[in-house]
């Protein structure tokens, strides 16, 4: 391994700050597909200061703070409930989707495949709307349904692998700042498993430690010292933090400067 190339750094971090911010948006627009509409700086604020919940054990808090956030600008906390598990629902089905090819290292390709079927099963809106009422009476007694189309649930199904893209190529460009030679597909691969995986540890707040085993232990497979995975996944959660701190605190100053005006 050479120096860090600070400049290739940089650039994944700038990338980076573009997929957490174009979640943002991919959310705001299921949020807008209903009656409510919202801002963008408001899309922020929910969205970023609602996800310090996840580093809180038991992965709902974060639903918790988006549905009061959401309710202070004139969101109904249904639908701002609703298009979260939407987002999570798309994002993580895609993710699944683009991990089959590293998961099938390690698992036989026939158990994956009706595992793809099923996933892909769930993006139709009827059947979404029939598992989410089914939890949500068994959760809060209240029914409740997204109100938008298969078209629009099909963009927004593009739009999550856009999404994942942009998260590897941030990692592809951090394995080149430590002078790697790991290919854009592999690096999108890598992310969305480590990812993943972080987000099914249910009970360890942000993944914390889950995340960075896992993506040490795919670039062990690689070839890559252990030591140097390590490093490489320790400044992959730096970065996450970083950028959602960033975009945390600009959250933090419209919401405050939104109730003094």
């Amino acid at each position: 391994m050479g120096t860090l190339d600070i400049w290739m750094y940089f650039l994944s971090l700038v990338v980076l700050f573009v997929a957490q911010f174009y979640v943002v948006v991919l959310w705001r627009f299921i949020v807008n597909s209903g009656k409510n509409k919202i801002g963008i700086k408001d899309a922020i604020s929910i969205f970023y200061l609602s996800a310090l919940g996840r580093y809180i054990p038991g992965k709902v808090w974060q639903l918790v703070g988006l549905a009061m956030l959401s309710e202070g600008v004139g969101i109904e906390s249904e639908i701002a409930i609703t298009s979260s598990l939407l987002s999570q629902s798309l994002s993580v089905i895609t993710g699944i989707l683009i991990s089959a090819g590293t998961i099938t290292l390690y698992v036989k390709w026939y158990f994956v495949i009706p595992l793809i079927l099923l996933v892909l099963v769930f993006l139709y809106p009827p059947v979404f709307n029939k598992v989410l009422n089914f939890f949500s009476m068994k959760i809060r007694k209240k029914s409740l349904s997204m109100n938008i189309s298969l078209v629009q649930e099909l963009l927004l199904f593009l739009g999550y692998w856009v999404a994942w893209l942009l998260y590897g190529l941030s990692l592809f460009l951090l394995f080149k700042a430590f002078s790697l030679n790991i290919g854009l597909v592999r690096s999108i691969q890598f992310f969305a498993v480590s990812y993943l995986l972080g987000l099914f540890a249910v009970f360890v707040p942000g993944g914390l430690g889950v995340r960075e085993g896992v993506l040490t232990l795919l670039l062990e497979k690689t070839g890559i010292a252990t030591y140097l995975g390590s490093m490489i996944s320790i400044f992959e959660r730096l970065n996450i933090t970083l950028t959602e701190i960033i975009l945390g605190l600009f959250g933090l100053f419209a919401f405050l400067l939104k109730r003094k005006s």
